[in-house]
């Protein structure tokens, strides 16, 4: 039976964590199978494990136990892990084509530093009955046509501490210039914590950090 006792979650964490650094007897890989194994389940490892594993490393960083190169392959590694877990979640995902489910652009800043975080996101996303579309920076040409089409419902903004909100109010100016009405676009993550009124700052229409609100505000109900 899948198990999500905080004590089974402690130690994947730590299993992990010392996979993602090479600093364990198994490689990610082997550690997803003895963490899978164990009991835990898919959704509490992209949920739970990953994020907790993601923050050591960034304290890691700065404490100075690990450096950047390592960080930075750990998170990669991170990445790997989710894309191998796809399957479990996949239900025609790729927003290509005629579909029943919302289709929800998921928008970064340019250059943003964020990537696993979105990436854990657009699991969660697809989780709920949507289907996703990855931005970084302004919108290309296949988005704009999306966006101009009204082929996309709403519009979720991975906004992290770091990021300028500059940059993020030019993004959303983009995606509302695509359209001639543009879904709703709510903008949400740890930037929140650092700036005030930042719905109000960047031009988005809502602003939270919780994705169920996030998909009641742009009027999608999770599955």
């Amino acid at each position: 039976r899948p198990s999500r006792s905080p004590a089974a979650i402690r130690r994947a964490t730590a299993l992990l964590h010392d996979a993602a650094l090479g600093r364990g007897r198994d490689d990610c890989e082997g550690a997803l199978r003895r963490i899978l194994l164990s009991g835990v389940d898919p959704d509490s490892i992209a949920d739970e494990v990953i994020p907790e594993v993601a923050r050591r490393l960034g304290q890691d960083w700065v404490d100075d136990t690990s450096s950047f190169a390592e960080v930075t392959l750990g998170c990669a590694q991170l990445q790997l892990i989710l894309h191998a877990l796809d399957p479990v979640w996949d239900r025609g995902h790729s927003g290509i084509g005629p579909d029943n489910r919302p289709l929800v652009l998921l928008a970064m800043p340019k250059g943003a530093q964020h990537t696993l975080g979105a990436t854990v996101l657009s699991t969660q996303l697809r989780r709920r009955g949507c289907s996703v579309q990855k931005m970084d920076g302004l919108p290309d040409d296949a988005v704009r046509a999306d966006l101009s089409a009204g082929a996309i419902d709403a519009v979720l903004v991975s906004a992290s501490l770091g990021d300028d909100p500059a940059d993020i109010a030019r993004t959303i100016a983009a995606i509302r210039d695509a359209g001639t009405a543009a879904p709703p676009i709510v903008i949400g993550g740890t930037l929140l914590q650092d700036v005030d009124d930042l719905a109000g700052l960047t031009g988005a229409d809502h602003a939270t950090a919780d994705l169920d609100a996030a998909l009641s505000a742009a009027s999608l109900s999770p599955a």
